[in-house]
């Protein structure tokens, strides 16, 4: 509702749009290890500099090898990169970079292999003679050797403002007569082939010819079976990739999160995500639309290797039988109402039947980026899970009594694990699947 407190008139209008990707470029350029980096122009790097100024948003990254970050793949990384974003202004015109020529305009790091600087309105807040220019810098962190330059890919991504055709304003304009107001209905209409996920969005309203913006975010809920990262993600939020975003000085849940949505009346669902990078590892959460995780057997809830979490935003290398698939079978049936007496606790509920018409929540995040690219392609999908039925109540003696479900999975799952020499370090690392081969392009059981 817009209402106008004046005593003039206030002419409105309002419209919908999305951020959509219109340009993007890369290059691949030698890092020297150790020092202040490299500058570089845009049009060094082949960019074109024209339309990243008229743009809306630009998004620049880099990311480089898993192999240059951790070599001997002990869980401490040899480097870490950063990547700056100035303006230029060459005053003394002898055509190279100084420092007290420059314009800091963002930074970003990671103790990781990807990072992400966002700049908006580049052409708002650079003047004519200014031109655009990145620092990539790859700084050693005395945890082992590194080598005298790395390989980094740079990539820029340009984003305009353009009408959202999934969202209408209704009225689109209306003029407010001094202690009037009008209500502005917002329909959301997804296309046919969205995906199970989040889409942003926002709404421009102009008073008097000034611009007030209100974000907008919807969900769009498929029914199983479907996959998930099929359908339109044109915008910043991609369903269908996965960056990095993982610190290996920060916490659990640094790294890349994706969310979908899926209404199923099957008690068991069979949800499965694909990637291409070896020494890329990803988690899966599945939550119930109450809240509660989707189950308490291995693998239903969360999956295994959102288990081996070592600290500091550090995880185990992982995989699904040795190959680059993870596995996660969230369920409805998992009442698991424990009753305890004791000095300190009365009643322990550790969770609950899906109440809310089978919805589920489907996360899944990396836990390690291998550093392959910019963005990883991501593939999910889910269907319907056959399943046994379950155990009668189980009754146990003494002061805990529960009532448990026999697992979704009509198998057993094979827990492998390795001891894998590195540079003198024995690194653990593991895997999971439906028989006892353990094959990674990594370790050397």
């Amino acid at each position: 509702n817009v209402f106008n407190p004046t005593d003039g008139v206030e002419v409105v209008s309002a419209q919908a749009y999305a951020l959509v990707p219109t340009y993007r470029a890369y290059a691949v350029v030698n890092v020297p290890v150790g020092t202040v980096g490299a500058y570089l122009t845009m049009q060094q790097l082949g960019f074109d500099e024209a339309t990243l100024r008229q743009s809306d948003l630009v998004v620049f990254r880099i990311s480089y090898s898993f192999k240059y970050f951790d070599p001997e793949f002990d869980y401490r990384n040899n480097v870490r990169p950063v990547l700056w974003v100035f303006g230029w202004v060459d005053l003394n015109g002898d055509g190279r970079i100084q420092t007290n020529e420059l314009i800091w305009y963002n930074y970003g790091y990671q103790r990781g292999t990807e990072v992400e600087v966002p700049m908006a309105k580049l052409g708002d807040r650079m003047q004519p003679g200014e031109r655009l220019i990145i620092r990539v810098d790859v700084r050693p962190t005395g945890a082992g050797p590194y080598p005298a330059a790395v390989p980094v890919t740079v990539e820029a991504v340009a984003y305009k403002r353009a009408p959202a055709p999934d969202i209408s304003v209704s009225p689109s304009y209306a003029v407010l007569k001094p202690g009037s107001g009008e209500t502005f209905a917002v329909t959301v209409r997804p296309p046919a082939d969205a995906a199970p996920t989040a889409f942003e969005r926002v709404v421009v309203f102009t008073i008097n010819g000034t611009t007030y913006v209100v974000p907008l975010s919807y969900t769009v809920v498929r029914q199983a079976p479907t996959a998930l990262t099929a359908g339109r993600t044109d915008s910043w939020y991609n369903a269908s990739a996965l960056r990095g975003g993982n610190d290996w000085g920060w916490r659990y849940e640094s790294g890349d999160w994706r969310a979908y949505y899926i209404v199923s009346s099957a008690p068991n669902l069979d949800v499965s995500f694909s990637w291409q990078c070896a020494n890329t590892s990803l988690a899966a959460y599945a939550l119930t639309g109450d809240g509660f995780f989707a189950g308490y057997f291995f693998s239903q809830g969360i999956s295994y290797s959102a288990t081996t979490y070592i600290g500091s935003g550090v995880f185990l290398w992982a995989s699904t039988g040795g190959a680059t698939r993870l596995l996660i079978t969230p369920s409805s049936n998992f009442a698991v109402p424990i009753q305890a007496v004791g000095p300190i606790y009365a009643t322990m509920s550790a969770s609950w039947p899906v109440q809310s018409a089978g919805l589920y929540i489907l996360l899944v995040r990396t836990t390690n980026y291998g550093g392959c690219g910019t963005a990883e392609a991501l593939s999910g999908s889910t269907a319907p899970l056959t399943a046994g039925p379950s155990v009668p109540t189980t009754l146990m003696p003494g002061l805990i009594k529960a009532n448990l479900g026999i697992p979704s999975l009509p198998y057993l799952f094979a827990v492998k694990s390795a001891a894998v020499l590195g540079g003198g370090y024995v690194v653990p690392s593991y895997t999971i699947g439906l028989d006892l081969k353990f094959r990674d392009m990594v370790y050397v059981p």
